[in-house]
């Protein structure tokens, strides 16, 4: 079929490792979604039972990154690009 037999990297468009992003200055992190133990992606997520476990979204960041955003333990955060943000 015409293919590499072994996989290759190839760097998303946005990336923060593109210098010619000019959004790389703006938003030098990355959103990760990874499921959570609790549930598949958003599924189950209006369950009483699952609300209980996992009342609200969290999102973990490195200390290096936290600090200089003054971002502590239990802070409130607002997450956002030029698409949307969430709090």
């Amino acid at each position: 079929m015409g293919l590499d037999p072994l996989p290759g990297y190839v760097e998303p468009v946005e990336s923060t490792r593109r210098e010619t992003v000019a959004e790389t200055r703006r938003y030098p992190l990355y959103l990760l979604t990874p499921n959570t133990k609790n549930r598949i992606h958003s599924q189950f997520g209006n369950l009483p039972s699952i609300r209980a476990l996992a009342p609200h979204p969290v999102l973990f960041v490195h200390p290096s990154d936290a600090k200089p955003r003054r971002i502590r333990g239990g802070s409130r955060v607002r997450v956002f690009n030029d698409r949307g943000a969430l709090e």
